[in-house]
């Protein structure tokens, strides 16, 4: 048998699954999509989110629907668009914007990491938005989606961001570059 461990590596309280891939690998991490911590169905989410099952999308998108913690739902939307992301992207486009900054969040890392050009250019021009918004929250949230979303290219968003007045924003910023691995940002 196969442990599998749930490890918080990047300190932020988001768990990662580390595993040596077992063969029921998935249905693990189904099971513990019911599970009654919500970081364990987070870390659930991101097993499910890397290994991109396909056939899983009934199942994501119901437990999405029951899901009650905004964290787990922004997981699910990852991990729904991971598996899916032609069938996502209306869906994505759908918790664009919710009050609950998690859902958002997940919904435009899914659209710009999964959905092709159409998901990129949708979430693209919200990203940009959030990051010259006047509200050092909306800043704030945009170095975060840059750190989630992991592109290295869109380095030029962080490096704004890492010039920002506001203290959550300088909080936000140098994690976001530090996930990019873009060494002009250093």
């Amino acid at each position: 048998a196969h442990p599998v461990a749930f490890t918080d590596i990047a300190g932020d309280g988001q768990l990662m699954i580390e595993e040596a891939d077992p063969p029921g690998l998935p249905d693990i991490l189904l099971r513990l999509l019911e599970h009654p911590d919500s970081d364990l169905r987070v870390g659930a989410c991101q097993g499910i989110e890397r290994l991109s099952i396909e056939e899983h999308l009934e199942l994501l998108c119901a437990r999405l629907k029951r899901e009650e913690d905004p964290a787990v739902q922004g997981a699910l939307l990852r991990a729904i668009s991971s598996t899916a992301p032609t069938e996502a992207f209306d869906l994505l486009k759908s918790h664009l914007d919710s009050e609950e900054e998690s859902v958002c969040r997940g919904a435009l890392v899914g659209l710009i990491r999964y959905c092709g050009l159409e998901g990129a250019v949708e979430a693209g021009a919200r990203l940009v938005g959030l990051e010259k918004s006047e509200s050092g929250k909306e800043r704030r949230l945009a170095a975060n989606l840059l750190g989630d979303i992991g592109v290295t290219n869109f380095y030029r968003g962080v490096e704004s961001l890492l010039r920002d007045k506001d203290p959550s924003v300088q909080e936000a910023a140098p994690r976001a570059a530090g996930r990019l691995h873009k060494p002009r940002l250093w």
